[in-house]
């Protein structure tokens, strides 16, 4: 189990069917861009979703930062954060100028730390489809690109930017 992360214009999503319990709610729609980062061994494509596992996403929150951004809490377990980016699971969350600004941060922060290997390429070495384990590949790395790239994306090109978590 886990994540479905995407990222894009919010809409608003309302039952077909008036006589059911559902209530109406937001979605919002992945978009496809030729612009968006290609990443080594990523699977998803120039797609503005990802599916992450929940453990996952939360080790990389976690171990780059941003978890006060998507969880609320820091790293000592202190919820400094009113309002984050996965309160609500699922959930539609609005993006926000500053939150592409932490996200840049981090980002930043993150490439600066030294890498074990000599060459650090952002991306996925390609173990889930086989392949030997390779130290130079970064999973964070290529996940700060892809949510950097698609956030400052939708903040520019949406009426409504938005993350949903499904």
């Amino acid at each position: 189990m886990g994540h479905t992360l995407t990222i894009g214009e919010a809409v608003p999503c309302i039952p077909t069917d008036l006589d059911s319990n559902n209530t109406p709610g937001w979605t919002v729609h992945e978009l496809y861009h030729e612009d968006a980062p290609q990443l080594p061994n990523d699977g998803f494509g120039r797609c503005s979703s990802r599916s992450p596992g929940y453990k996952a996403w939360a080790d990389f929150c976690g171990a780059v930062g941003l978890d006060e951004l998507f969880y609320g809490a820091s790293k000592g377990g202190k919820y400094n954060r009113d309002v984050c980016l996965l309160s609500a699971h699922p959930g539609v969350a609005l993006l926000r100028p500053a939150d592409l600004l932490e996200i840049r941060y981090v980002r930043i922060q993150w490439e600066a730390h030294k890498w074990p290997v000599s060459e650090r390429i952002a991306g996925w070495d390609g173990r889930e489809m086989g392949a030997e384990p390779d130290p130079r590949y970064d999973p964070h790395m290529g996940r700060l690109i892809w949510l950097e790239w698609w956030v400052a994306y939708a903040l520019e090109n949406c009426k409504l930017p938005a993350m949903s978590n499904a």
